[in-house]
């Protein structure tokens, strides 16, 4: 009899023993995953943005998209006039602090309302670490007749999400001689 109650304690006490060793293995994998976790947090990356030329631009002929980095600033305004093959846009210096992970620039022009529904047209860039302080630039063209909309058109940047920059240019009427 007083083996099977020595038995009976071992038994519970390696048991206690057993769920002890496992209780901490289980504390220690939680608090390693957080602790890895907190590693893995990046510090928020500071933006500092600086628009250099803003306005009117003339694409290269051999351009043939909507979106062109390869312009000629032809004049630095705000109020333009509207017409065929119109460009326009702004050119930026664009740091990062700290620098150590790539970023993502969207580029986002919203159109004026119109009957015709225009929608908003969006490109995104990746910048990586060793771009930076980055030069870059984002010229929108209108390329057909129904993208000739008077009014004011935003061009928005945003660097991971968050916006650095709201461009508003005014397109004007061309006026016929």
């Amino acid at each position: 009899m007083n083996s099977y109650w020595q038995i009976a304690v071992e038994r519970s006490g390696l048991r206690l023993t057993v769920m002890i060793a496992v209780g901490l293995c289980c504390f220690m994998l939680l608090t390693g995953c957080q602790e890895q976790a907190v590693e893995q947090e990046l510090e928020p990356i500071q933006f500092r943005l600086q628009v250099s030329d803003y306005g009117l631009y003339q694409r290269p002929d051999n351009v043939s998209e909507e979106w062109s980095n390869e312009a000629e600033l032809l004049r630095q305004r705000r109020k333009l006039e509207l017409g065929a093959q119109t460009s326009f846009g702004f050119r930026f210096m664009l740091h990062a602090d700290p620098a150590e992970r790539p970023v993502t620039l969207t580029y986002t022009v919203k159109p004026p309302v119109s009957e015709n529904g225009l929608k908003s047209l969006q490109k995104k860039v990746v910048v990586m670490p060793e771009q930076f302080p980055y030069q870059g630039s984002f010229i929108h063209t209108l390329e057909d007749a129904d993208s000739l909309v008077p009014g004011t058109w935003l061009i928005y940047l945003k660097a991971d999400g968050e916006l650095l920059s709201r461009q508003p240019f005014q397109l004007l009427p061309s006026v016929q001689p």
